[in-house]
């Protein structure tokens, strides 16, 4: 049994690709270019590799994963990136008002729980080179075949950046750890010095989605405390794991249905079919 929170936290692509799945590439592409801002999309990323791995037709810009992350620690609101504010002349006047533009990208909720989520993947996770001293962190790796790209895209309290590190022509990057995660540490560290200590907002907890078509009412996830108003906490016995060895997710062998026999075992998604794309 794996969860959504761990599966951020250890870069288990196979989870992001039962996601999309449910969701729909079409449905996941019309979000990223509508909501997120995303302008460097073409048609044909509207499929499973690009939507659940990353493995864009041109890729992306540090900018538009800069303002997509922005949304996350903004209560869902998404703001597209400005180089300028507004413009004067001698005199004072206006002559330019480059006002920010916003829209609602997700509810309140669901940015505190995907800030919560990649918070735990820098503390515990793939993104433990972009922890700094003084305030928490949220984050995401990414890595591409034969380590070609290194990501890291993170937000705090106070800042959002992002970090891609690469090649002209593309290459192996020969080096110890991601080497994104630590040029973003080392710009971030210093600008957080002397801040004053915030925390994120921390998200209501709520029911099972129900989009892998489990109908359970208590999560044996020790990931989250247990409270009984969060919905994550183990407050049942092991008859009551809906997520156990004997249930239709854990273990192996017939009672587990993303085995070899599938459609999702075996080569499906394995290092021809481009999960390497986020490490």
């Amino acid at each position: 049994m794996v969860t959504i929170y761990q599966a951020l936290q250890y870069s288990l692509n196979t989870v992001a690709a039962q996601i999309v799945d449910k969701l729909g590439p079409q449905t996941s592409y019309n979000y990223m270019t509508t909501k997120l801002g995303f302008t460097s999309l073409v048609p044909a990323d509207a499929n499973y590799a690009p939507m659940a791995l990353g493995q864009l037709t041109n890729g992306v810009t540090v900018r538009e994963m800069a303002q997509a992350y922005c949304a996350f620690v903004n209560d869902g609101i998404f703001t597209y990136g400005r180089t300028y504010s507004l413009v004067t002349d001698f005199d004072g006047n206006t002559v330019i008002d480059n006002s920010p533009r916003t829209i609602s990208a997700f509810k309140p909720n669901t940015a505190y729980t995907m800030t919560y989520m990649m918070q735990n993947a820098v503390e515990s996770g793939t993104g433990k080179e972009a922890r700094l001293y003084s305030v928490p962190v949220a984050g995401k790796t990414g890595t591409s075949g034969d380590y070609k790209d290194r990501w890291f895209c993170g937000v705090t309290p106070y800042y959002v950046a992002a970090v891609w590190t690469g090649f002209d022509t593309p290459a192996t990057i020969n080096v110890s750890g991601n080497p994104a995660a630590q040029l973003w540490r080392k710009v971030m560290q210093p600008l957080h010095d002397g801040l004053e200590y915030k925390a994120f907002t921390y998200p209501y907890i709520g029911e099972n989605t129900g989009i892998f078509g489990i109908q359970d009412t208590v999560y044996p996830s020790n990931d989250f405390d247990d409270n009984a108003t969060t919905g994550w906490g183990a407050n049942g016995n092991a008859a009551d794991d809906p997520w156990g060895s004997g249930s239709t997710w854990g273990g192996t062998g017939t009672n587990d249905p993303w085995g070899n026999s599938s459609g999702w075992g075996g080569n499906d998604w394995g290092s021809t079919g481009g999960t390497q794309f986020l490490g």
